[in-house]
């Protein structure tokens, strides 16, 4: 995907909150998996 007429900090900044979005809906299945094995 490349920029369309974005500037290098509002592509970087885009980007970033992209991956961070998407590796935070990753963690919710580990999490649930992580819960119902865990004994305390």
């Amino acid at each position: 995907m490349l920029p369309q007429r974005l500037t290098p900090a509002v592509y970087a900044g885009t980007t970033a909150v992209f991956f961070a979005i998407v590796n935070t809906a990753k963690l919710v299945p580990y999490f649930f998996r992580a819960s119902s094995t865990c004994t305390i």
